[in-house]
């Protein structure tokens, strides 16, 4: 796999190995890859405004249920029971405030090194990360004699996002998002379907 051209930015191996099961025997991968890494550490602020609100209420509840469990209607109980009922209770307002904080960033970059794109000599193929924390990831195709209007948007840090609308279907655009070099891979595509038509 080589670059076709001086401005198509190199293909990823490792994003093109996660294309070979998908290929079909007459079919090869012309140039794959993967969102542009410095749009990695996008952060939400108002996802950390809403974690600092439950870090407040949190701690307020946390201190208010520890008193509460250190008073006299608890004296029958021990202390290693206690401790755990205020973890227990603890626990799912500790989860929400640490993804609010900064988990939101790690699950993105997470999302976003599992997600690969490929032209291929036949189609255009995305590879989507399930939204669950585990989980198979999917495979979006669109043959390339199907596709229609190919629009590009440049981005910052000379990447773009490519948007494959298919022609003559109802399907959702293909998307590749934050790629390097977007014109050529987007010229790329639109060359090899006039080749295949």
């Amino acid at each position: 796999m080589t670059s076709l051209g001086p401005d198509l930015p190199p293909a990823d191996p490792a994003a093109a190995r996660d294309f070979a099961g998908a290929l079909r025997p007459d079919e090869h991968v012309l140039w794959a890859g993967r969102p542009d890494e410095r749009h990695y550490a996008r952060t939400d602020y108002r996802l950390i405004a809403l974690g600092i609100f439950w870090v407040l209420v949190s701690g307020a509840g946390f201190w208010g249920f520890t008193i509460t469990t250190l008073s006299d209607e608890y004296a029958g109980v021990s202390i290693a029971a206690r401790a755990a009922l205020l973890l227990v209770a603890a626990a799912p307002f500790i989860v929400v405030a640490a993804f609010c904080l900064g988990g939101h960033v790690v699950f993105k970059r997470r999302q976003r090194r599992r997600r690969a794109y490929a032209i291929t000599t036949q189609r255009v193929l995305v590879i989507r990360p399930s939204m669950r924390l585990v989980g198979p990831p999917s495979l979006l195709a669109l043959s390339l004699k199907d596709v229609g209007d190919v629009r590009v948007e440049s981005l910052r840090h000379e990447t773009g996002s490519i948007e494959f609308h298919a022609a003559n279907s109802a399907m959702d655009a293909l998307h590749f998002d934050t790629v390097r070099g977007a014109e050529a891979i987007a010229a790329l595509a639109q060359t090899q379907r006039t080749a295949s038509t």
